[in-house]
């Protein structure tokens, strides 16, 4: 038939067109449901045949991904070395466990049928944001902390979603301390270390109470003071 399978479409070249709709043709309202990468394959691809990426946001997730699988296998070398020695590896296995949801993160925002997502370095304050309606933008200090990452799988998984766009936009009242725990854990695992929170000598596995959640929402206590407490 001269096409190129895509996964959920074939494409045919002669018509520079898919042979049928796109099954999230409401995720692209603004465009025929039938375009290759937006009617735009020099910025864009098209993942699986059902959906738009921005080449550079697409390369730049895909060696995060390769990143982190090669620190896990470090890891786990240093790992079997050190248990081969009967040496104690601290929380180096769960660390691994984290890395590889940093991965999973990366996957649910590929996959994810209501946003584009955006990895993009700052100077200031790493923080996740809605740039444009169906636009995710994670603000990052570097492509190795996947602190901001972790917030973005957080939202393609529904676990929390954001109200606004911009810096004003604000989560939703599902988003809680544990979320952010959550992106400190990926973070810690990501970095092996919290500068700005202190020199914890590892990441404890906690819920925060009712008053900590309160307090750190609230900004009446910081990531480091609660740690702390579960150090």
């Amino acid at each position: 038939m001269n096409t190129y399978a895509y996964g959920w479409r074939e494409y045919d070249p002669a018509i520079a067109r898919f042979n049928r709709i796109d099954r999230f043709a409401e995720k692209y309202f603004n465009l025929t449901p039938y375009s290759y990468a937006g009617n735009n394959p020099v910025l864009f691809l098209d993942v699986q045949g059902d959906s738009i990426a921005k080449g550079k946001q697409m390369r730049r997730a895909n060696r995060m991904q390769r990143r982190l699988k090669r620190r896990i296998r470090r890891l786990n070398r240093k790992i079997n070395r050190r248990v081969a020695k009967g040496k104690n590896i601290g929380d180096m296995r769960e660390r691994v466990a984290e890395m590889k949801n940093s991965i999973q993160d990366i996957e649910d925002m590929k996959s994810d049928e209501n946003y584009w997502y955006r990895f993009e370095r700052t100077n200031g304050a790493p923080v996740t944001y809605k740039t444009k309606e169906n636009e995710i933008t994670m603000f990052m200090p570097n492509f190795r902390n996947m602190h901001e990452p972790r917030h973005g799988g957080q939202i393609a998984r529904g676990e929390y979603d954001i109200i606004g766009v911009g810096i004003t936009g604000r989560p939703t009242t599902k988003y809680g301390a544990e979320d952010e725990i959550s992106a400190y854990r990926a973070q810690y695992a990501s970095t092996s270390r919290l500068k700005p929170y202190g020199n914890l000598t590892y990441l404890p596995e906690f819920t925060p109470t009712p008053e900590e959640t309160i307090k750190l929402v609230t900004g009446q206590a910081t990531m480091r003071d609660i740690y702390k407490n579960h150090q």
